[in-house]
């Protein structure tokens, strides 16, 4: 027979073991949870460094269309300034010559024109998509930055032992995960 000091002895350690098997079921949650919030938040960050890169892409690309528009806007000048001449050469001496060669160039600068306005159209849509590409990246970023937040709160949860950090952190995680799949779908 045991003695009632043993056995409170043996109630205080069974206590003692099951409370401890309790806080390490909740640590391994605490720490599977901040796994998946890591993880996520490389998506995340993966996510935002393709936007931006695609932010940057476009934008190159409005530079390059820019330069090819401005280009053809001095070509359009040239035939404006060439019809010009023949046209003053043409009021000057009458010659069908010039008269003609004013026709021709007021024919060309035209089609001219209208490759300028295409080029132009098509540089306020690389920079339209720039803009969209660079919220979508600025709106991954907030994310992310929510996602590792919520991490460093977990941690302190596990540090401290307290549960509520580690709800706060989930709370924090949903918000963050929310802004991603708002932008994903």
């Amino acid at each position: 027979m045991e003695s009632p000091v043993e056995e409170k002895s043996k109630e205080l350690i069974e206590e003692a073991l099951k409370e401890a098997s309790q806080k390490n079921k909740w640590l391994f949650w605490v720490s599977l949870t901040t796994t998946f919030m890591a993880i996520l938040a490389a998506l995340v960050g993966l996510n935002s460094e393709l936007y931006i890169t695609q932010t940057i892409l476009n934008k190159n690309d409005a530079v390059l269309m820019q330069n090819k528009a401005s280009d053809t806007w001095g070509y359009y000048q040239a035939k404006v300034i060439r019809e010009n001449m023949y046209s003053i050469a043409y009021d000057l001496t009458k010659k069908e010559k010039f008269k003609l060669q004013a026709q021709r160039y007021s024919q060309e600068k035209k089609q001219i024109k209208q490759d300028a306005q295409k080029l132009e159209e098509k540089v306020k849509e690389f920079q339209e998509k720039s803009n969209h590409n660079f919220e979508k990246h600025h709106k991954f970023l907030i994310a992310q930055i929510i996602i590792q937040l919520s991490i460093a709160v977990a941690s302190i949860s596990a540090i401290t032992r307290r549960k509520i950090f580690w709800y706060v952190s989930l709370l924090s995680f949903t918000a963050g995960l929310l802004i991603f799949l708002v932008e994903v779908l």
